[in-house]
């Protein structure tokens, strides 16, 4: 279980990372886990990857403090970039060690890959070719994407949920050239339901509504949907 936030365009992270800081606190909103703001915390861990605006390469900060108590978080509060996972882990599956905390990256001579998941999925088993060190939930979902990449050089929707037994299975999957955002869950419609914000040619979606942007146009996301965007938000599909 987690909370998780994506940005796309042109991006500041300072006021992103100020609002994850307080979602993971659980100061930010209630909800069916989080009933009286502070009794739900997301504390096993944080981590940060971003597109470098100047050397458009990809970059990946982790840590198994909490992000509210990680001093490393200032080192990010000026970033600007043109794409941004962050996210915050609340351990379900897995031990709590780097190889879990999120986002998880992989690289290839096919570019980066980054994968990030809310939810804990029961039925889920580890692929024969794991690509990905790890023993989460998450990890073994990404491996087994990561496998129907190498066969086809591309992803398909269908083909991206193969499991039943699971509470909640929101994600963001970051490839070379496409981002998909999925949202699939079996119960707290107010704890699993994303948001998405389409403004001035960037998108923003987050677990809740972030502090900083309550009073923006947001959309909550169909449950069982999932959208595909281009690295530059010119298009959903």
């Amino acid at each position: 279980m987690c909370r998780m936030i994506i940005a796309i365009g042109e991006i500041e992270a300072k006021n992103l990372i100020s609002d994850l800081v307080l979602m993971a606190q659980g100061l930010n909103t209630v909800h069916e886990r989080n009933m009286n703001l502070g009794e739900f915390k997301h504390e096993n861990g944080w981590g940060i990857s971003y597109l470098d605006i100047k050397t458009n390469k990809w970059y990946t900060y982790k840590s198994l403090k909490p992000i509210y108590n990680d001093e490393k978080v200032h080192d990010f509060i000026n970033l600007r970039t043109k794409a941004i996972v962050l996210h915050a882990r609340k351990a379900t599956k897995g031990e709590v060690s780097l190889e879990n905390t999120q986002p998880i990256n992989y690289h290839s001579n096919k570019g980066d890959f980054f994968f990030v998941h809310n939810g804990t999925i029961q039925d889920i088993s580890m692929s024969e070719k794991h690509d990905v060190q790890g023993n989460s939930d998450t990890v073994q979902w990404f491996n087994k994407l990561l496998n129907k990449f190498n066969e086809k050089d591309e992803i398909f929707k269908d083909e991206i949920y193969s499991f039943d037994n699971y509470t909640g299975a929101n994600f963001f999957l970051v490839t070379p050239k496409k981002i998909f955002i999925g949202q699939s869950y079996k119960k707290f419609p107010k704890y699993y339901s994303m948001k998405m914000l389409n403004e001035n040619g960037n998108i923003i979606v987050s677990s809740e509504i972030p502090n900083t942007m309550k009073n923006r146009d947001w959309k909550d996301l169909d449950n069982g949907s999932i959208l595909e965007l281009d690295l530059k938000p010119k298009s959903i599909a």
